[in-house]
């Protein structure tokens, strides 16, 4: 649901996902559903080990049962489950391995010094597998009424390219993520017109980030062996020192009743309240003269690191009334939200010799929300909308560095649990038409106001140290057009056509920003104007076009096209341009789908094919910030000895779209 939405929907700003599971029918019912495939290009000059195509590299399982549970006649059941891999298309070389050292400090190469321990295998750097299971059960009580009890596991493994480890990829992060989510649902059906629904959840999420599991392992070698060559050369030894881990749990409670209590009106209230337990432990691994050259974790004097624990509750209240008159339909609803951060903010700014804080106010918000739909013609609506929307910071603004420690001679950050939420003001206006039996057209214009986004203040607590401080001081604005068209399957065909145009504007995208202006030497002075913000892309359309027969034989093209997103010019880290005063490619990419339908001793069987990025098209997702190309830059230094060439180091895949990716599937649906 994107746009303004009903009072029933918040903690966000420009869109949800309401989503709904399967429950088991009168029958048992099943599906499998299986396909396999690799990436394929001939661009082996910017992938490494891309020819080497092997189908096993990505594949996907499915499979979904449902039906009754024997022996009990109002019970059904459903569950679900997919396991997926993806090797990913960033390779690395294994060159060099972390605990190699290499030493090229001299002017006399005679006395540069490496180790080179490598096997030289390819190594994928930006992989990813994820396994996700679903159970439900679904009781039938007292008539209407309904229990329902859910399970959902889901995990990720994955990795991120990091550029510099190119020949040395088994020094880069791993990242591991675990989620679990139980449920409880009744609905309680009081008449024909009105019913409650009361929903109870407790979900968890754990995260982990590291190189080896053990912070004891001795492959953990001192920082300072994390070598290289020169500016432009890649890591010839060491390993990432972070090892993160946290995890986010939620108790939740929420009650919507619904009634019908006129044939004009429709009345819907609810209630809901959510309890968090945010317990994060991160910490450095410290190999040096202090721990007699052994790894030892360290968890003291640096922003990125804590160890404690957090309880922020949230509670909200709405009511909306769903008016269905002759002429026209009306929605109004207004909603009441309070945030508790539950930790300590900073009273005064810090200093070398004290810290004064104090608890965090709590805070709230009313948001009023209205949508009018009149129909013009027997054939036409046109709907109008606006509403207050309100969203808590993300929690890594108000609680990273939450026990404010001091690292002394380095710039570092604090988080703010006294920010207060941010809110956008969203205004629509659009008219649907329908042209004929199988087409209709949607226009709608919008404009949402953006308040109280989060930037940064910096603070100088002297003896060369500074730090920065999260402060609601960003704004912005968007503001376009969207065009959608759509055709229903008729005569063997179908279409849809999605054109927007917009603008997004503020002073900062990042909240970071003004914190990395500080940071350069001299200090960048920070936007204090109006510019795009880092996701305007001005210009966006997608089209989708499905020749054939359904349930037999189809072919289905997907295409999208986008103006380029915005970047600052610089050179040699001082900027040339306004910020975002310059403009990526225009990206595009068409994918097609192949699916052929049987009936197979009472069964439907399909087969498919998918191919995404149809044409292999090169994207330019990052560029160079001197140039505005991915391809190539003009500011490079010559690294010494013979890790690699300068064109190498800035040839970077990481920076375009992913190739093609080819895969071949079969289904059964029983």
């Amino acid at each position: 649901i994107s746009g303004t939405f009903n009072a029933e929907y918040g903690q966000a700003l420009s869109g949800v996902v309401n989503q709904v599971t399967k429950d088991g029918g009168e029958k048992l019912t099943g599906d499998v559903s299986v396909y396999t495939g690799d990436y394929v290009s001939p661009r082996k000059s910017l992938y490494q080990n891309i020819g080497n195509v092997r189908p096993s590299d990505i594949y996907n399982i499915e499979a979904s049962a449902g039906g009754p549970v024997i022996g009990l006649p109002d019970v059904t059941f459903f569950v679900s489950g997919r396991l997926y891999h993806n090797g990913g298309y960033l390779y690395g070389k294994r060159t060099y391995l972390p605990v190699d050292s290499s030493d090229y400090s001299s002017d006399d190469p005679s006395r540069w010094y490496r180790e080179k321990t490598g096997d030289n295998a390819f190594v994928p750097m930006n992989s990813d597998k994820r396994a996700t299971l679903q159970g439900k059960l679904s009781f039938s009580l007292f008539g209407s009424d309904k229990l329902r009890l859910q399970f959902l596991h889901q995990q990720s493994d994955f990795r991120r390219y990091d550029h510099r480890y190119k020949y040395n990829p088994d020094g880069t992060y791993s990242n591991f993520v675990r989620g679990n989510l139980a449920s409880i649902n009744y609905t309680s059906v009081f008449s024909k017109s009105t019913f409650l629904e009361t929903n109870a959840a407790w979900f968890s999420n754990r995260e982990k980030s590291y190189v080896y599991e053990d912070p004891f392992d001795p492959r953990l070698i001192p920082i300072s062996r994390r070598p290289t060559a020169g500016g432009s050369s890649f890591l010839t030894g060491g390993a990432e020192p972070f090892h993160r881990d946290r995890e986010s749990r939620y108790m939740s409670l929420k009650g919507d009743l619904v009634s019908q209590i006129t044939f004009e009106h429709q009345i819907k209230i609810g209630v809901e309240g959510k309890v968090h337990r945010i317990w994060i432990h991160n910490f450095i691994i410290r190999n040096d003269q202090t721990t007699g050259y052994k790894p030892v974790p360290y968890d003291v004097g640096n922003s990125e690191l804590a160890h404690t624990t957090l309880r922020p509750r949230q509670y909200a209240a709405y009511v909306q009334d769903k008016m269905e008159f002759e002429d026209f339909i009306v929605n109004l609803g207004v909603r009441f939200d309070y945030f508790n951060p539950k930790a300590n903010a900073l009273a005064e700014p810090l200093t070398l010799v004290k810290l004064v804080t104090t608890p965090a106010r709590s805070e709230s918000q009313v948001s009023p929300r209205i949508g009018i739909s009149y129909p013009i013609t027997d054939r036409g609506v046109l709907h109008l909308s606006y509403g207050h929307f309100f969203q808590v910071p993300q929690f890594d603004l108000l609680y990273l560095n939450p026990s404010y420690n001091i690292d002394q001679g380095n710039a570092f950050q604090v988080g703010n649990p006294a920010l207060k939420s941010q809110r956008t003001v969203a205004y629509e206006l659009g008219l649907q038409q329908q042209m004929s039996d199988d087409i209709k057209i949607d226009v709608s214009g919008y404009y949402k106001d953006f308040r109280n986004l989060v930037g940064t203040e910096i603070f100088d607590i002297g003896n060369g140290t500074i730090y920065s401080q999260y402060v609601n001081r960003d704004y912005g604005n968007a503001r376009g057009i969207v065009v959608s068209v759509e055709k229903r399957h008729t005569h063997g065909f179908s279409a849809t056509l999605d054109y927007t145009f917009q603008i997004a504007q503020g002073n900062a995208s990042d909240p970071n920003s003004v914190f990395q202006d500080n940071q350069t030497n001299p200090p960048r002075e920070s936007q204090k104007q109006l510019a795009p913000l880092d996701w305007d892309r001005r210009n966006s359309l997608n089209a989708t076009a499905t020749i054939g027969t359904l349930n037999d034989f189809t072919v289905t093209f997907i295409g999208r096209l986008g103006t380029g997103l915005p970047y600052t010019p610089a050179s040699f880290n001082a900027r040339t341009g306004l910020v975002n005063s310059e403009n990526k490619p225009t990206v595009t990419s068409v994918d097609l789908y192949l699916t052929k339908y049987f009936i197979f001793f009472g069964s439907s069987v399909n087969v498919f094919a998918k191919v995404y990025n149809l044409f292999d098209t090169q994207n330019e997702l990052d560029v160079f910030s001197d140039t505005g190309r991915a391809g190539y830059t003009l500011q490079h230094d010559v690294p010494r000895g013979d890790v690699n060439t300068v064109e190498e180091y800035y040839t970077r895949p990481d920076f375009y779209s992913a190739p093609r990716q080819i895969v071949l599937g079969l289904g059964v649906s029983l």
